[in-house]
């Protein structure tokens, strides 16, 4: 509404203009990020937005999972989160997502949340470029602390097994090795006895001379005796 003078006349100028669909884009906008919020207040992941490494929205699991106040978390780094055994590699991956523009799908590394305990935690990252010069990485977080605990907990019982395999195998081969020296042992004591009762009865059949006969049968009992023992 605009008042003017045009030749000694006052004139009022009304400009309209019809603004439904720009009222109507408005309430879609607020009613998505209405629903956006509830969404990614309600999961049970943590959720994370970045762009031009500032935090534009940050859902308190996330804040829960990383172990920060999310006031604090809007300053800090993947680099500042990650466990200290594990910030070489988080600072590798960071220097050439800078480099090359892309980010990894999916990284799991332990974090150091601020009372200094560690949890382990999956991130799934996806790349959304805006302009040139801008893109806004939406990060969802997983903490699987536990599944990590139970394939460590499983890994060491299979080691555990395996030891106790290997070494019943030992045994079982030291078995084995008695089991044939027994063998050898035995089938040596046998063949003896056996070897000379068969020598002294071909002597036996051969000699006509009774005292020697009487003595390869004392020989021959005597090996016999052998066997039975």
């Amino acid at each position: 509404f605009r008042k003017v003078t045009f030749q000694n006349e006052k004139y009022a100028v009304i400009v309209a203009r019809n603004i439904t669909d720009r009222r109507t884009a408005e309430e879609a906008l607020r009613e998505s990020e209405t629903r956006f919020r509830w969404m990614a207040e309600n999961i049970s992941d943590g959720l994370m937005i970045l762009e031009k490494n500032q935090v534009l929205y940050l859902n308190h699991q996330a804040c829960e999972i990383l172990g920060y106040p999310c006031a604090q978390i809007s300053d800090m780094t993947a680099f500042d989160f990650a466990a200290p055994h594990n910030k070489f590699v988080v600072n590798k991956i960071i220097e050439l997502s800078m480099k090359t523009r892309k980010v990894p799908k999916e990284m799991e590394f332990w974090i150091e949340q601020q009372d200094g305990s560690q949890r382990f935690v999956n991130f799934r990252l996806s790349w959304h470029q805006i302009s040139d010069d801008t893109a806004r990485i939406y990060i969802v977080m997983t903490d699987i602390t536990a599944r990590k605990e139970r394939e460590a907990e499983l890994e060491k019982r299979v080691q555990e097994r395996t030891r106790e395999l290997d070494e019943a195998n030992k045994q079982l081969k030291e078995l084995d090795k008695l089991k044939s020296m027994f063998v050898s042992n035995v089938s040596h004591e046998l063949r003896t006895p056996i070897t000379n009762i068969q020598l002294y009865l071909g002597l036996l059949e051969q000699t006509q001379d009774e005292a020697k006969a009487q003595r390869f049968m004392n020989i021959l009992t005597m090996e016999s005796k052998r066997l039975g023992n």
